[in-house]
């Protein structure tokens, strides 16, 4: 990822979705516990959407990335997308299986929506060549 521009962090209220979307590469420590425990929370969810995961692929070159949309102080949907830097095809960004929808989260299709135009939003400030994510049989979220 060296040579890479910086991820700004980019917040939106989508009037669609009555929840802040936050696009970022470092959400802290505190948010990253309330994600690890919102994907281990979520049945099917995907357990290398994990920061642990992430972890784990930064020793091969990875950067860890994130959409989390909140209520208030509340997690309640969200993405973690991996990318990394390849010679002559650029940034490649991998979406594990998602987004990851709380289980008690009210207008989860407002949600998936927003956490998808996130990673949209993601893609265009990394200018991501090719974005892969991997669609739950059934589709939806998790």
């Amino acid at each position: 990822m060296d040579q890479q521009p910086q991820i700004p962090t980019l917040t939106s209220r989508a009037v669609a979705c009555p929840a802040t979307v936050v696009v970022c590469g470092d959400p802290g420590l505190e948010a990253l516990a309330k994600w690890d425990a919102m994907v281990v929370g979520t049945p099917q969810a995907d357990d290398t959407q994990l920061s642990a995961g992430a972890r784990l692929r930064a020793t091969v070159g990875y950067a860890p990335l994130y959409v989390l949309a909140w209520r208030g102080t509340d997690l309640v949907a969200g993405a973690q997308s991996l990318c990394r830097g390849l010679p002559r095809l650029g940034v490649v960004g991998l979406w594990p299986r998602g987004p990851v929808l709380a289980p008690a989260a009210r207008d989860r299709g407002a949600l998936s929506r927003a956490v998808t135009g996130g990673l949209g939003a993601l893609a265009g400030c990394r200018g991501c060549r090719l974005a892969c994510g991997a669609a739950r049989e059934g589709g939806g979220g998790a």
